[in-house]
């Protein structure tokens, strides 16, 4: 959303069974966030702090023609598919659990893995080869604004503008939310609210080539610097542009709200107060006898 003295361009089901892993969490069951759009076999990219969804097919439909073949009323046993759930090599959750939750708490490389057997009756097949996910945990994104408190001369009817520098640090796409609060002399403020993407969007498919956290981050997690500009400054106006938040592309993926993390830099506000224009005096001379 963008304001009309503000704008922005671009620079740069069951019972629940709980375990602790190695400071992580797991949890049965996919929990609110859709995981639909999984991918097997890839690296996932998470936010530190993230609760995330992870699962696996426990439809197992080669068993059918292993079951025909066999003499009729040999199997009267119901076929069921039991799952072993593990984080970082330590089993969390056994059963036929489809689906788990693993809060990610610690950074770092992590690593889901899941093994399948088939149970007929209570007797147990061979265990399969387990399937593994590497988990990168990557630090939530921050921003910092780097320039100063500025000064400036304004008169009515001059187009002038100024621009602040923010720095972001995240991964591809950040997006920034703010307000501005724009005061004459001996007036009320007047805020306003808004939010602004800066970076270039990357492909997370693509980051499956890091092989270690260190990697990732150097990789992928990129600081963009962004200028804002604040046009038509009035003579007498003091504009505070405040940033409250900032996403990446992984944080949106992970954490509620929309991803939005906490500022995170050293300095999140920058001022500039444009000089009051002189008041008009009359020119006095002597008294007339």
């Amino acid at each position: 959303m963008k304001n009309n003295f503000l704008k922005m361009a671009l620079v740069a089901g069951m019972v629940s069974v709980a375990a602790f892993v190695n400071a992580q969490t797991a949890t049965q069951g996919a929990g609110s966030k859709t995981i639909a759009s999984e991918v097997d076999g890839q690296v996932d990219w998470v936010t530190v702090g993230s609760t995330m969804p992870y699962s696996t097919n426990v439809t197992q439909t080669s068993i059918d023609t292993w079951k025909a073949a066999l003499p009729a009323g040999f199997l009267t046993d119901e076929v069921t598919v039991e799952t072993k759930w593990s984080v970082n090599n330590t089993q969390v959750l056994a059963g036929v659990i489809p689906a788990i939750q693993v809060n990610w708490t610690t950074l770092g490389a992590q690593k889901v893995s899941v093994t399948n057997a088939l149970k007929i009756g209570s007797v147990y097949g061979c265990d399969a080869t387990p399937s593994e996910k590497t988990v990168y945990v990557l630090p939530q994104p921050t921003a910092n604004v780097t320039s100063s408190n500025e000064l400036v001369s304004a008169c009515v009817g001059d187009v002038i503008s100024k621009t602040v520098t923010v720095e972001a640090f995240g991964v591809g796409e950040k997006n920034l939310t703010y307000t501005i609060t724009r005061k004459a002399i001996d007036a009320a403020a007047t805020t306003e609210t808004g939010d602004e993407v800066v970076g270039t969007a990357q492909a997370v498919a693509g980051f499956a080539e890091a092989v270690t956290i260190g990697e990732a981050q150097a990789k992928y997690t990129t600081a963009t610097s962004q200028t804002i500009t604040v046009d038509n400054l009035a003579p007498g106006f003091i504009y505070t542009i405040t940033f409250s938040g900032v996403s990446d592309q992984i944080s949106r993926k992970s954490l509620e709200n929309n991803g939005v993390c906490a500022w995170g830099g050293a300095k999140n506000t920058v001022t500039i107060a444009v000089i009051p224009a002189a008041e008009s005096t009359a020119i006095k001379h002597v008294t007339n006898l």
